[in-house]
């Protein structure tokens, strides 16, 4: 190989590496984002506490109270989702658009030891049990994109997007490979 070849592979490898750190150097910050978004330690507050009052200064949550509702709202979807939103309504509440606060954001993650949600049955017995058995989530607030906003109040009416908080990085209890997320309306 000449000289010149060699230097040009060279310069290529160094390319491909600093490419390569600076994913890195994103996927850390993504999360580290997530984590400063809040104090360390969530503030554990009821769903009708949150609409009412806010999540105050501390955006890192622990949401208790709730139920999650049956109608799902999917991003994207081929053989099987990658995000869908679980909406979660007060306790006492109906299930409808007018109370709809807050959606719960399962992302599939196929980095995690837990299995994956693969199907519309096996998200259907998850958020079956997850109300027969209520536990709380954990996360921290932040505001949901518009196509979530809008594919909400298709499958909601009534829903107010424009009011919606979306919890990032939220694992609920026995979830497939899951970081959740919630908005409320």
């Amino acid at each position: 190989m000449t000289r010149t070849k060699q230097k040009a592979v060279y310069a290529l490898a160094m390319l491909g590496l600093f490419g390569t750190a600076l994913m890195v150097f994103i996927f850390a910050a993504n999360e580290q984002s997530v984590i400063t978004s809040g104090l360390p330690a969530a503030h554990r507050i009821s769903l009708q506490g949150l609409v009412a009052d806010g999540a105050g200064t501390n955006k890192h949550i622990e949401l208790v109270d709730f139920y999650c509702g049956k109608s799902f709202v999917y991003t994207t979807e081929l053989i099987q989702f990658n995000e869908v939103y679980v909406p979660v309504f007060a306790r006492g509440e109906p299930e409808d658009g007018a109370n709809l606060r807050v959606l719960l954001l399962i992302r599939n993650d196929r980095h995690s030891n837990a299995p994956l949600i693969q199907t519309r049955e096996e998200l259907g017995r998850f958020v079956g049990e997850f109300n027969r058995d209520p536990k709380s989530v954990t996360g921290v607030l932040r505001k949901p994109i518009d196509q979530v906003r809008a594919l909400t109040a298709e499958v909601y009416p009534g829903t107010n997007g424009e009011s919606c908080d979306e919890r990032a990085g939220i694992r609920p209890p026995r979830c497939a490979r899951a970081q959740g997320s919630a908005e409320s309306s």
